[in-house]
């Protein structure tokens, strides 16, 4: 199964690694520990009138090739495809 993770997009190979975390942000605690850089991979939050409404993350985006994955059926989502709340799956 492809995937798009933390570290890479399976789907084109693009590294999810962003730019270094300030040592300062670091030590200051502002970060989990042995976290080093920013991830690229994108969040989306379903604006509160969509009938999927979370307040959280509900699909993530590749910024390089545009995959939509949903946060917890983990499906590949298309055009108008969105991610039902909780990975619930609607009747066909």
């Amino acid at each position: 199964m492809t995937t798009l993770t933390d570290d890479e997009c399976g789907f084109c190979g693009a590294s999810m690694r962003g730019e270094p975390i300030q040592q300062r942000y670091i030590d200051e605690g502002f970060y989990e520990p042995g976290l080093t850089h920013y991830s690229r991979l994108i969040g989306v939050e379903y604006s509160v009138i969509h009938p999927a409404h979370f307040d959280g993350v509900s699909e993530w985006l590749c910024p390089d090739c545009g995959v939509r994955v949903g946060r917890w059926s983990g499906r590949v989502l298309v055009g108008d495809d969105y991610e039902r709340r909780f990975g619930a799956v609607t009747p066909a």
